[in-house]
């Protein structure tokens, strides 16, 4: 299996649909329904996969770091996790890989 880390934050000063920005509330409800929607997404290609959130080492509420366990292939794995960010007003960085 691959591993794939990922820091997973929210962004103020990106262009929102509306003019207000999310509250930190907000953003770590937006975090939650991430993490089950990426599980959800990933688990459907591999069975076998897991998505675990970890505490990122920042001291914002708003960054979380999300470990991806898989046989899918990085790009698979890249799309999905963009795909869930965008979905939930967040963004992604790939922290590792290997």
């Amino acid at each position: 299996m691959l591993r794939f880390q990922y820091l997973v934050h929210y962004d103020s000063d990106a262009p929102q649909e509306n003019d207000d920005p999310l509250t930190d509330d907000e953003v770590v409800d937006a975090l939650s329904r991430f993490w089950d929607d990426l599980r959800c997404d990933v688990v459907a290609a591999d069975p076998n996969a897991t998505v675990n959130p970890q505490l990122a080492k920042s001291n914002r509420a708003t960054t979380r770091s999300v470990v991806v366990k898989t046989t899918l292939d990085a790009g698979t794995i890249d799309e999905a996790v963009q795909r869930c960010a965008l979905r939930h007003h967040l963004k992604a960085a790939l922290l590792a890989c290997g």
